[in-house]
């Protein structure tokens, strides 16, 4: 028997309504580790934001808010109740990403408390980066976005700053040079320390400042 056409809209209304309700579209996750047995870290972000502060200690503290945008014909927002934080060890190095490879209709925001580490490399796809660093040999890649970096000039050592379009900066270091090559921009410097940094940003604008303390 045909079903009325009303009684077919309200029984689709309500299994949108029964999925609406299962799905999450905004999503924290957490997680503290211990990196007394860590030399290097690694975080990939995909895309959104990243702040970084330094935290004494050899606890690292990550919190992660993550939100779905509007997509689709219906303009839902995405489900993100399966995504994940994940982390892999490899002989004394520890990365830590998302499960989700798909960074579209994403919006993600990392915060992040790092206690010192021999080295740490944080990659972006998109976004901004901005952190404050303590004894880190710290490698810093966006491919577009925003970098703004402040670190200790008695902790850090060479510094590289670069932006495949976009600007480059480095205040507070000494032997100080810069270049400028059509829509590309370098500088470089060096602080009293051992540590290098190494910051670029393919598409956006980098800054490195080095002040007496983090």
């Amino acid at each position: 028997m045909r079903r009325p056409l009303p009684v077919l809209i309200l029984l689709f209304l309500s299994l949108c309504g029964a999925s609406a309700w299962a799905a999450e579209h905004e999503v924290t996750r957490r997680l503290t580790i211990a990196l007394d047995d860590v030399q290097a870290l690694r975080i990939d972000g995909g895309v959104g934001s990243i702040d970084i502060e330094p935290v004494t200690g050899d606890t690292l503290s990550i919190v992660v808010d993550i939100e779905g945008d509007r997509t689709g014909l219906l303009r839902r927002k995405r489900d993100v109740s399966a995504i994940e934080l994940v982390q892999e060890r490899d002989n004394g190095e520890l990365r830590i990403g998302l499960s989700e490879e798909d960074y579209d209709d994403l919006e993600v925001h990392w915060t992040i408390q790092l206690p010192a580490v021999a080295a740490t490399a944080i990659h972006l796809g998109v976004g901004q980066v901005n952190a404050r660093v303590g004894a880190t040999a710290l490698e810093v890649h966006v491919g577009v976005g925003e970098v703004d970096i402040t670190s200790s000039r008695l902790t850090a050592g060479h510094v590289d700053v670069s932006a495949g379009v976009g600007s480059a900066s480095l205040h507070g270091a000494g032997r100080y040079s810069s270049h400028r090559a059509f829509v590309a921009e370098s500088a470089e410097g060096d602080g009293e320390g051992e540590f290098a940094m190494d910051v670029s940003v393919g598409v956006g604008d980098a800054s490195v400042l080095l002040v007496d303390e983090t």
